[in-house]
């Protein structure tokens, strides 16, 4: 067993900055560091009805409460986006946010600044370590393309509302 990787036999927790460089010292990927691959987020999403996202909606962005009709219409429209294929991917991984030092589960808020039917294409992966449930990953998607993706044209009037709650 390897000193660098492990420690009375348990897997050493490396910092988020040092996800992407840090590789075993012969080259492979520690086991806590692998991808786990969900799915497509349009099949993600159309795997959940509204009702079973909402929720968890709610917890993550409490303006969510008064606007219930306003995000199951904009839900509604989404899952019938048809989506373009894409090659990234939507990651999943414990995060740092360095104003208040506080470490998170999340995706990079750049993984959804695009159209909605491209954003849709994407696939979903979350790190190994992440403790989230695929329900509350499908949520987290569903605000953070509602608030960060560009939404149709046709929709502005509603996106612009509820980004400005």
């Amino acid at each position: 067993m390897c000193h660098r990787c492990h420690k009375d036999g348990k897997i050493l927790k490396h910092k988020p900055k040092y996800i992407k460089k840090a590789l075993h010292h012969n080259g492979e990927v520690p086991l806590s560091l692998k991808q786990i691959f969900i799915m497509k987020l349009y099949q993600l999403l159309q795997s959940y009805d509204f009702n079973e996202l909402y929720p968890e909606l709610a917890l993550m962005f409490p303006p969510a409460r008064k606007q219930k009709d306003r995000i199951r219409k904009l839900y509604e429209e989404l899952i019938a986006i048809p989506p373009v294929e894409s090659k990234k991917s939507i990651r999943y991984e414990l995060m740092h946010d360095p104003d208040t030092e506080e470490e998170f589960y999340g995706a990079d808020d750049s993984c959804f600044a695009s159209p909605w039917g491209v954003i849709m294409g994407k696939e979903v992966k979350k790190e190994q370590n992440v403790d989230l449930s695929e329900a509350e990953i499908a949520a987290n998607c569903l605000l953070n393309i509602m608030l960060i993706g560009y939404a149709p044209k046709r929709l502005n009037i509603e996106v612009n509302n509820l980004r400005n709650t």
